[in-house]
């Protein structure tokens, strides 16, 4: 199966808005419900917020095509004292195609070209194929959140990746 990765533009924005919801349903519904997920990514995914994130001046949003549609998403913002991957999400049935692993390494040439070589990661400690995933791809446990909820993760990047 074929995919590109290219940066978001306004218009992707309901398309993200369903990889989203499909990639939350899969993860995150068996953890907390059908409706916190729902209300989640209502309020995540307002038009007004995607916009911002997608233009904003300091980060790097990527969507991932395939066939024409957008079957994941990323995005990094860069913030004075700390960068951080705020978002990846792939649809469910293109999990597996290495559709993360091409967002994730799209987002670290964005780092590298601008000086940046440290981010930051955060994920539900029940989100066991979101924790395998990124120590599959070099982060480190950095520490635990909220009672141990909420981990962590931190990668420095090599010029040689």
């Amino acid at each position: 199966m074929q995919f590109h990765v290219r940066r978001a533009v306004p218009a992707d924005h309901e398309a993200i808005t369903e990889v989203a919801f499909a990639a939350w349903i899969e993860s995150y519904a068996p953890i907390f419900g059908l409706e916190y997920v729902e209300k989640n990514v209502a309020e995540t995914y307002t038009l007004s917020r995607s916009l911002a994130d997608i233009t904003h001046k300091d980060g790097c949003y990527l969507v991932a095509i395939a066939d024409g549609v957008v079957v994941g998403f990323s995005w990094i913002i860069v913030r004075w004292r700390e960068t951080e991957l705020m978002r990846l999400y792939v649809t469910p049935h293109w999990q597996g195609q290495k559709v993360g692993t091409a967002l994730l390494e799209a987002g670290e040439q964005f780092l590298r070209k601008n000086g940046i070589s440290h981010y930051i990661v955060h994920v539900h400690s029940r989100a066991r194929d979101a924790v395998n995933f990124y120590k599959r791809r070099g982060f480190a446990l950095r520490h635990m959140l909220r009672l141990g909820e909420n981990l962590c993760f931190e990668k420095w990047l090599t010029d040689d990746e």
